[in-house]
C-alpha cells in the first residue's frame, strides 16, 4: 500500500483584500442553451461565456443516513439545471432563473459573486449581487506550531513493463469516477441544510472537474451522493485521532487507516458503489510520530491507485475556505486515488518538476499551491501525469471508472 500525501510549507488561506463591489449583473441564455454572465466591477466589463454542468451530478445523488440508506432531500433535476461551468476560468455557478435572476459561486478562481439581500433591486428588475476578490496569504496562515517538513512519500515500485500488461476491452466505453463525498461533523454543522451543502459540495466538485480536463482524457467526475456526518453519527475515526496536546489537530495518516478501516467494514450503499471516497475534513490535519513536535503543513492524503478497491479507494482532504484552494486539494488528492505520482517522484521520477505540472512536487516552489495562478489556462497536468493517468487506466484495477457512453461520439483512450 502506498499513502500519497499533499504537504505544504505553509497552510493557505483566502482573505478579502477590500475588493468587495456591488453589482448588478445581466444573464443571457442563447438558442443552444449556453448562457452569458455579464457585469462590470474592478473597473471593467466582465462577460463569461457559460456551459450547463449539471452532468457532474448522478442522477440519483442523494444523502447516506446513519445506516448507509439513501434519502433524497434535495431536488437533483433542479440543482443540475442550475449548474454552469467555463472551464477557461475554472467558473462554477449556480444560476436560479425562479424569478429575478440570482447566482452564486465562483466567476473564476479568485472572485465570488454571491446575492447581497440588503442591496435591492435596480430599475431593470435585476438583483443586487456582491462580488469579492480574494488574496491568497501564506505568511498570515503559517502555524505556529510547525516545527519541520518531512516528505512521507513512498515511491512506488520498480518501473512495470506496460508492454506485458494486459488491456482490457474498452473501446466505446467512458470513462466516469464516481464519488462518495464525506464531510466531518464540524462541516456539515457549517450548513442550515442539505440543499446549501449540496449545492457547495456541487460546485466544489465542478472545480475538480476543470482541472481534471486538462488530463486530457474524457475524465467524467460524477457525485452519487453525500454521507454528512453529525455529532451524533460521526464514527470515531476522525476525533479519537485528533493529537495529544494538540486537539485541534488530527493525525492525517491515522484518520486514514481508520477511514479505510470503516469502509471497508460498512461495503454497502453509496460506499460500495463509490469508485473514490474522499473525506472533507474541518478539522485540521497534521503529522505525529508521537515525539513534541508535529508537521501541520499537511492538506490531503490518499493511498495512491486506490481507486475502485474497497478497502483502499479512500482519502482526506482538509477544508479550505478559498473555492480555489480547496479544489486543488481535492483534485490533488483525486489524481493520486487513479495513480497520478508527484512530478519528480513515483513513475515520474524523469519528469520535470516545472512550471504549469499541477503534480508538481510538494516540497517545491513550483507546487501549484504557490504559483500565482491568473486563472485556470495557467495550469494544467503534466504529461508525465497524463502517462500515469493512461497505465493505471489500462490496467484491470480501474475496470469501475469504465460504463458504457450515452452516445458514440467518444474517442477511446486506447485508440491508436
Amino acid at each position: 500500500m502506498y499513502f500519497a500525501s499533499f504537504f505544504l510549507f505553509a497552510t493557505v488561506s483566502a482573505i478579502p483584500n477590500g475588493r468587495v463591489h456591488v453589482v448588478f449583473p445581466v444573464v443571457e441564455t442563447s438558442r443552444s442553451g449556453e448562457k452569458t454572465l455579464k457585469l462590470r466591477a474592478f473597473d471593467r466589463d466582465i462577460e463569461l461565456n457559460l456551459q450547463p454542468a449539471g452532468e457532474i451530478l448522478a442522477k440519483n445523488f442523494g444523502i447516506m443516513d446513519d445506516d448507509h440508506r439513501l434519502f433524497h432531500p434535495v431536488d437533483v433535476k433542479n440543482l443540475q439545471r442550475k449548474l454552469y461551468k467555463n472551464s477557461a476560468n475554472g467558473a462554477a455557478l449556480l444560476i436560479d432563473e425562479d424569478g429575478p435572476v440570482t447566482i452564486e459561486g465562483n466567476i473564476n478562481a479568485k472572485v465570488r459573486i454571491a446575492p447581497y439581500e440588503s442591496g435591492g433591486m435596480d430599475e431593470f428588475g435585476r438583483i443586487a449581487h456582491w462580488i469579492e476578490e480574494e488574496e491568497r496569504d501564506e505568511k498570515a496562515y503559517l502555524r505556529d506550531d510547525s516545527t519541520y517538513f518531512f516528505n512521507l512519500w513512498q515511491e512506488l515500485p520498480p518501473d512495470i513493463d506496460t508492454e506485458n500488461t494486459k488491456r482490457m476491452d474498452r473501446e466505446g466505453k467512458c470513462i466516469v469516477i464516481e464519488i462518495l463525498s464525506v464531510t466531518d461533523s464540524n462541516f456539515t454543522k457549517r450548513f442550515s441544510n442539505y440543499e446549501e451543502l449540496s449545492e457547495y459540495i456541487t460546485l466544489t466538485y465542478a472545480g475538480v472537474q476543470t482541472i481534471m480536463d486538462t488530463l486530457e482524457l474524457g475524465i467524467k467526475l460524477r457525485l452519487i451522493g453525500i454521507h454528512a456526518f453529525t455529532n451524533e453519527t460521526e464514527p470515531p475515526f476522525i476525533e479519537s485521532n485528533a493529537i495529544p496536546g494538540h486537539e485541534r489537530y488530527v493525525e492525517y495518516r491515522r484518520v486514514l487507516n481508520s477511514m479505510k478501516r470503516y469502509y471497508c467494514e460498512h461495503d454497502y450503499g453509496l460506499a460500495k458503489d463509490a469508485d473514490i471516497i474522499i473525506l472533507t475534513n474541518d478539522r485540521l490535519l497534521a503529522g505525529w510520530d508521537g515525539g513534541p513536535n508535529i508537521n501541520t503543513n499537511v492538506a490531503g492524503v490518499a493511498i495512491h491507485s486506490g481507486a475502485c478497491d474497497q478497502c483502499s479507494k479512500v482519502a482526506v482532504s482538509e477544508h479550505s475556505s478559498s473555492y480555489f484552494i480547496r479544489v486543488i486539494y481535492l483534485t490533488h488528492e483525486t489524481a493520486h486515488s487513479i495513480g497520478i505520482d508527484h512530478d519528480g517522484g513515483g513513475r515520474s521520477k524523469n519528469c520535470s518538476n516545472g512550471k504549469g505540472g499541477f503534480m508538481g512536487r510538494s516540497d517545491s516552489s513550483l507546487h501549484p499551491t504557490f504559483q500565482n495562478f491568473r486563472d485556470y489556462r495557467d495550469q494544467a497536468f503534466s504529461e508525465c501525469s497524463k502517462e500515469n493517468a493512461k497505465y493505471f487506466l489500462s490496467t484491470s484495477k480501474a475496470d469501475c471508472l469504465f460504463e458504457e457512453c450515452p452516445n458514440d461520439n467518444i474517442t477511446s483512450l486506447f485508440e491508436t
